[in-house]
């Protein structure tokens, strides 16, 4: 396994080209060093759990089942402390040595119980910079993570640090719904249509549960298949992770597993994921009864009612994937008090004209993907 710990960092950080500029070029310089690949995927995500802003894409479990062998993982220390650190995807075309370094939703950087500084988050890209395209020589990319107060902050820092923003995003708008509030401005907060159905939900009696027991694991993936059936879906959605997920994630990032019930029948269900100060709906899953039963109001409900209980301040229920329905029932469970985030777009610097070219191929052959998966619907 390579491991090193650099040499003091000749990163022309931000904080300290921001100092001198001040006339305060006599401040000592912190020293930044890095570890890359350090820590096997247990140890790398109780490190992560450390952060309220680590995300999905940025536990080393996941992201080496989505792309195996293909993942990096770098912990960033100031002054000889840990400082946050980012799960990079690197992709390489056969005999090439530089291609593309993928940053999803990260890196990390709010350490549980330090003041917020975006120094950090500086200091932190400024090392993945250094490492992956200076050194290594790839072309970076970066998609920060949808926080609200924090994300357009992260962009403004990576325009910044001299990344430019060329693909906006095809699916910009991300839906959280604020979890901090009591349960009557939570109902005040929805659009009045969503109360309603909510309402009308509550009439049909569901049982609603919760667990991440092999028994609720198997029925909400029994019924995942039977809704991909249905729909005539592909399985690339990793609902087989999710034993291994419950099993070996750190208790902070452990997903938990919501069914419905009906009449002692499953008709919906989620799996959701709990990083730092957000809760994430990763998976759903529906029976044909589901629609007309009103049974993911109901679901949604009983699962921010949980939410409200415990540290998480956002649900995100993720994007709305161009679709006039989803975006109805997520902007009306969003409701005024929660936050719909519109982020920019990927954010590129390049490390060398052969990476940048092997990037450019990559991302259209990705845009052709969509475009077929749209032609196809």
């Amino acid at each position: 396994m390579f491991s090193r710990l650099s040499a003091e960092s000749a990163l022309p950080l931000p904080r300290m080209a921001m100092a001198a500029k001040a006339g305060h070029a006599s401040m000592q310089t912190p020293k930044v060093a890095w570890r890359v690949d350090d820590l096997n995927p247990a140890a790398w995500d109780a490190f992560a759990a450390q952060f309220d802003d680590v995300s999905f894409d940025q536990c080393a479990l996941y992201t080496e089942h989505q792309w195996p062998a293909r993942t990096n993982r770098i912990q960033v220390f100031e002054n000889g402390l840990p400082i946050g650190g980012a799960v990079i995807v690197v992709v390489t075309p056969p005999l090439l040595k530089s291609g593309l370094a993928y940053v999803k939703a990260g890196p990390f950087w709010r350490q549980r119980g330090t003041a917020l500084d975006i120094g950090r988050y500086e200091t932190v890209i400024g090392a993945v910079v250094e490492e992956f395209a200076r050194r290594r020589g790839h072309h970076l990319t970066v998609l920060p993570r949808a926080t609200p107060g924090f994300a357009a902050l992260e962009e403004n820092a990576l325009e910044r640090l001299g990344f430019a923003m060329l693909r906006p995003m095809t699916d910009p708008n991300r839906y959280l719904v604020r979890t901090t509030l009591s349960e009557d401005d939570q109902l005040k907060s929805m659009a009045q249509k969503w109360r309603y159905n909510l309402r009308k939900s509550w009439k049909n009696k569901f049982k609603i549960v919760k667990g991440d027991s092999l028994d609720e694991i198997a029925t909400f993936r029994a019924l995942h298949a039977r809704m991909r059936g249905r729909k005539r879906l592909g399985a690339h959605e990793p609902v087989g992770l999710i034993p291994d997920l419950v099993a070996q994630l750190p208790s902070a990032l452990r997903p938990t597993i919501y069914l419905t019930y009906h009449e002692g029948k499953p008709v919906s269900g989620a799996v959701i994921t709990h990083h730092g100060d957000t809760s994430y709906y990763v998976f759903g899953a529906t029976a044909d009864e589901a629609l007309p039963l009103k049974a993911g109001y109901a679901l949604q409900w009983a699962i921010i009612r949980d939410l409200r209980d415990t540290r998480v301040q956002w649900y995100d229920l993720g994007g709305e994937a161009n679709s006039q329905g989803l975006l109805q029932f997520k902007k009306g469970l969003v409701g005024r008090e929660g936050e719909i985030v519109s982020m920019t777009g990927e954010f590129e610097y390049s490390g060398s004209v052969s990476g940048t070219s092997v990037s450019k191929l990559l991302f259209a052959a990705r845009a052709a993907k969509r475009f077929v998966k749209e032609r196809s619907k």
